[in-house]
């Protein structure tokens, strides 16, 4: 964070604009009169997050809008999530098909790698979290359906999560402070995280939620059953979430990410082998990722009762 991150009441509307339009993200807002205007923005870090207080008020019948469109996209490419946290006044918000209205204490999530609207009534405050795509993804499954939908603020989590807010702005701002060794930002991203899942997610839309994300790891298994390399931490990399959260998702199922992909394996080297797309059983091996021919055969023949020679087409 730098200088030009702040924005102080008496500014301007053009060290404003800097500020928002520029810093966070390519966005464009209509220019506005001082003497209409004033607005104030601190910035500041949180572990792996940013975080911001952010508020504005705007005299007579203008309106502060906000928009990042596919052009502003393109020509910048961050991408990071917003986590916002009303504190006052009104704020409101469209993205994805949804439009909504915030009020003091409610939560939503914003994504910056889609198009927006941002307007701010006569009077709005909202403390904002930034947090990277990647760790977004791997703390909050599904995070990409939630965005643009409001969590009412007087449900007890979203206190709990504006509770947190708060604290995390002002341990943010704590000059020279020292930070435990505990990550907290993360634990607190996990906080926010099931404030708006539970809220947006009943128990039958959660299990839904489970099964499009273990379906989408399963698919992305299926397209690199040949990748020797893979293990749960290059799995979970690929699949932006985290180790622990792939590990729950198959063990729903009575099995493990490993267990279920090389039974995947298994399972597709045999029909290779039977509809003659191989004439050595090395080269089915290896097409499939697996490294030791002897282990290969081992596991076939415990999983199939013959060996893959038995089941290999013959020629002619």
């Amino acid at each position: 964070m730098n200088a030009y991150d702040t924005v102080r009441p008496g500014d301007g509307f053009e060290r404003w604009h800097y500020a928002t339009c520029r810093n966070y993200s390519h966005t464009e807002a209509r220019p506005m009169p001082d003497r209409a205007f004033s607005a104030s923005v601190s910035v500041h870090r949180f572990g792996q997050l940013a975080i911001s207080r952010i508020s504005s008020s705007v005299r007579g019948d203008r309106q502060l809008r906000v928009t990042r469109g596919p052009a502003d996209i393109r020509r910048d490419l961050r991408d990071d999530f917003f986590l916002w946290v009303a504190q006052g006044g009104t704020t409101f918000f469209e993205q994805a098909g949804r439009a909504i209205r915030l009020r003091a204490g409610d939560l939503m999530l914003m994504d910056q790698a889609r198009p927006f609207t941002l307007a701010f009534g006569p009077t709005s405050a909202s403390i904002m979290v930034i947090v990277s795509r990647e760790l977004m993804r791997s703390r909050i499954a599904g995070v990409d359906g939630m965005v643009a939908c409001r969590v009412d603020g007087g449900t007890p989590l979203a206190r709990l999560g504006a509770a947190l807010a708060e604290e995390c702005v002002a341990m943010g701002a704590g000059a020279g402070q020292a930070w435990p060794q505990a990550p907290i930002d993360t634990a607190a991203l996990d906080i926010w995280g099931g404030a708006i899942q539970t809220a947006l997610a009943g128990p039958d839309a959660a299990a839904d939620l489970r099964g499009r994300r273990l379906a989408d790891v399963k698919a992305l298994l299926l397209r690199r059953l040949d990748d020797s390399e893979l293990d749960i931490q290059a799995i979970a990399q690929a699949a932006h979430i985290s180790s622990r959260t792939l590990l729950r998702l198959f063990a729903a199922e009575g099995t493990t990410p490993m267990r279920w992909l090389w039974s995947e394996r298994l399972r597709a080297s045999r029909q290779a082998l039977q509809d003659g797309r191989f004439q050595r059983v090395t080269d089915a091996a290896l097409a499939f990722g697996f490294k030791d021919l002897s282990h290969f055969s081992r596991s076939f023949k415990a999983a199939y009762g013959v060996s893959p020679q038995q089941v290999m087409k013959p020629n002619g």
